[in-house]
């Protein structure tokens, strides 16, 4: 239960420092971007493995086993 109220207690933005704000703020904008451009490596990653698998399926060769 402690855990519960600490978390709580955490997103409580009205009890922070105008300092605290801006490093989290700052620090969650980083994340954001870091998850952001892995998004877009996943997005690009898998559009290349269904054109790979597109054009397996043309030649008519069955898929690897996996």
């Amino acid at each position: 239960m402690g855990t519960f109220l600490q978390r709580k207690n955490m997103s409580n933005f009205k009890t922070w420092s105008q300092e605290n704000l801006a490093d989290f703020a700052h620090q969650a904008n980083d994340k954001m971007i870091q998850q952001n451009d892995r998004i877009e490596q996943l997005q690009c990653d898998l559009k290349d493995a269904i054109a790979a698998y597109r054009k397996l399926m043309k030649k008519g060769e069955p898929p690897p086993d996996q």
